[in-house]
């Protein structure tokens, strides 16, 4: 390939041996990072109509190696199975560092108090919030 061709490949990126960028690399933690207990951030309580979406989100600080994050609502874990909340979803973000507990439609059910738990091998923590069901003609 010509100097002149080599040099249009870079500019538009497509060089097959990479620009030498750091955007080129895939980023990976370091395996001599310092380990670290868990830390979470404070969830925040929600307030929801009766049928209205919501969530409750869960976000982590700090932990390394990275925490395992669990949900729990009223002490019960809540997971697959007969602990499974009916119109309920986990869903995961920011590469684990956040768990979002949604509710595809609120009612009395799922009104309450949830924890969520941090744990590694060097410790755990935990935050709560709180899911207030509003109703009446009032909140319609």
């Amino acid at each position: 390939m010509s100097d002149q061709k080599q040099g249009k490949e870079r500019q538009r990126g497509g060089n097959k041996k990479g620009t030498g960028n750091k955007k080129d690399k895939k980023e990976t933690p370091t395996d001599n990072s310092p380990q670290a207990e868990p830390k979470l951030k404070e969830m925040k309580s929600v307030e929801v109509v009766e049928g209205m979406k919501t969530f409750l989100k869960c976000e982590l600080g700090a932990g390394n190696p990275s925490p395992k994050l669990k949900w729990y609502k009223e002490g019960v874990e809540i997971g697959g199975g007969k602990n499974k909340l009916k119109d309920t979803k986990l869903k995961r973000k920011k590469e684990g560092k956040v768990s979002e507990l949604h509710f595809k439609k609120t009612t009395d059910a799922h009104a309450g108090s949830y924890t969520c738990e941090a744990i590694n091998n060097l410790g755990k923590t935990s935050t709560v919030g709180n899911v207030t069901l509003l109703r009446g003609p009032e909140w319609r």
